[in-house]
C-alpha cells in the first residue's frame, strides 16, 4: 500500500486532534508523545532547538510519564556527546538546506560504545526529525526501545507522510508559547475555521469554503455532501478545485496550509514537501 493510499486510509490520525487542541499548553508535551506512541510506537521523545552553537533542549518525555527522557537528553547535552552523535551532525545539516528530513539510526550499530550505553540504554532506533520552522531549527528526537515488536521506525508509511504536519503543528506551539498565547481552538470549530479559510489570500468561492472547512473539520465526503446538502460527486469536484487553488495535493498538505494561516505565514512553510526524505544510518564512523 503507498503513502497516499495510507494517508486516505488514516485520515485524521489517531490524537491529532487533540494534540492539534492542546497547542500552546502545558499538557501538549503528554499529548504529544501519547501521538507518537499511538502512530509510531514511540517510547520516549525529545524537541531540540538546533540554531547557536550546541543544541538546546525544549521539551522531553517518556511514555511511561518520568523524565527518564528528559534525564537523557540533558545528559547528553551537558557532557557534550551530541557532537558524537552522527544524527544530530546530519540535522544540523540538513537544516541548513531549507529541506525538512528524518535521520534514522540503528543503535545497535553505533560504533560509539558510550554514546550507546550512556544515552540510548536498551534503545534500539532513533529517528530525527529535523527542518526549519517559524521559530527557527528544530528536531524532534524519537525513541524506540528494544521491548517493542514492530516494523522499524523508517518503515512505518505515516512517518513520511506526518512528517511535516509535525514540524508545523511544534512549530506553532513554540511560538504559541513565546507569546504567552495559545490557539487551541485553531481546529476545534466550525465557524472559526470557516471564517479564517474565507478570508485568507486564496479567496475560494464561499461554497469551497464551506467545503473546504468541513474537510479539515473530519467531515466525511458522505457528511459533507448531507450536510451541505448536495451530491457526493460535487463534494469531490470542490476538494479537487480546492487543492487546484492551494496548489497542493493531498489532505496532508491541506492541514499544512490552515496550520500555516494562523500566524499568516507563508503556505508552503517549512519546505517543499516533496524533498521530504529519510535518510537511514547504521553504522558510519564516529563523529
Amino acid at each position: 500500500m503507498g503513502v497516499m493510499a495510507t494517508m486516505q486510509r488514516l485520515r485524521v490520525p489517531p490524537r491529532l486532534d487533540s494534540l492539534i487542541d492542546a497547542i500552546g499548553e502545558h499538557r501538549f508535551e503528554s499529548e504529544l508523545i501519547r501521538f507518537l506512541d499511538g502512530l509510531f510506537h514511540v517510547d520516549h521523545y525529545a524537541l531540540f532547538a538546533l540554531d547557536g552553537a550546541a543544541p538546546q533542549e525544549i521539551s522531553a518525555l517518556s511514555r511511561d510519564g518520568s523524565e527518564t527522557s528528559h534525564k537523557h537528553a540533558s545528559l547528553y547535552l551537558k557532557t557534550e556527546l551530541w557532537r558524537r552523535d552522527p544524527t544530530m551532525a546530519v540535522a544540523r545539516q540538513v537544516s541548513d538546506s531549507y529541506e525538512p528530513g528524518m535521520i534514522y539510526l540503528d543503535v545497535n550499530a553505533l560504533p560509539d560504545r558510550e554514546l550507546r550505553e550512556t544515552i540510548y540504554p536498551l534503545v534500539n532506533e532513533r529517528l530525527l526529525l529535523c527542518g526549519h520552522s517559524i521559530v527557527g531549527r528544530i528536531g524532534l528526537s524519537m525513541l524506540r526501545t528494544s521491548g517493542r515488536s514492530v516494523p522499524a521506525l523508517h518503515s512505518e508509511p505515516a512517518v513520511q507522510e506526518l512528517g511535516p504536519i509535525l514540524l508545523s503543528i511544534l512549530s506553532k506551539h513554540m511560538r504559541a508559547r513565546q507569546r504567552g498565547g495559545n490557539i487551541r481552538f485553531a481546529l476545534s470549530r466550525l465557524e472559526d475555521i470557516q471564517a479564517r479559510v474565507a478570508a485568507s489570500a486564496v479567496k475560494l468561492p464561499p461554497r469551497e469554503v464551506q467545503v473546504c472547512a468541513r474537510l479539515l473539520y473530519g467531515v466525511s465526503t458522505v457528511g459533507i455532501a448531507l450536510e451541505l446538502e448536495i451530491g457526493e460527486e460535487t463534494v469531490i469536484t470542490y476538494r479537487k478545485r480546492i487543492y487546484s487553488r492551494l496548489a497542493i495535493g493531498s489532505q496532508r498538505e491541506l492541514v499544512i496550509w490552515y496550520l500555516s494561516l494562523l500566524d499568516g505565514d507563508d503556505p508552503h512553510d517549512p519546505a517543499p514537501l516533496d524533498h521530504f526524505k529519510v535518510r537511514e544510518i547504521s553504522a558510519i564512523p564516529m563523529i
